[in-house]
């Protein structure tokens, strides 16, 4: 990893929500940032024997609503959505790379 990097992750309270029977879920993100060189990074996790889907919607500082989309995590798997600052990142393979915004977000999970 390199410094400087800003790892924003989700994950833990995401797989609850993936693995537990309940409703929908909305976990927020304070920030994600747009400054180079950082690097806002999602991992969600789906401990469940089946695939689940969560959405992640991205607002910018005004408040305006930039993305809202909504990817597959297989079972026992995870989903990495990727927002990098830096021109020289490198995704790796499976990464969903997205343009990086200043602003918040929010991922939805429902089993």
């Amino acid at each position: 990893m390199k410094l400087g990097m800003c790892r924003f992750l989700l994950s833990v309270a995401v797989a609850m929500a993936l693995a537990a029977p309940l409703a929908a879920a909305t976990y927020y993100g304070a920030h994600v940032t747009a400054l180079s060189p950082w690097i806002n990074r999602i991992d969600v996790y789906n401990n469940d024997d089946a695939p689940h889907t969560f959405t992640l919607t991205i607002w910018n500082t005004s408040g305006q609503l930039v993305a809202s989309t909504e990817y597959p995590v297989n079972a026992h798997a995870a989903t990495t959505v990727v927002l990098p600052a830096d021109p020289g990142y490198s995704p790796a393979p499976g990464e969903i790379v997205l343009a990086a915004v200043e602003g918040t977000c929010a991922v939805t999970a429902a089993s």
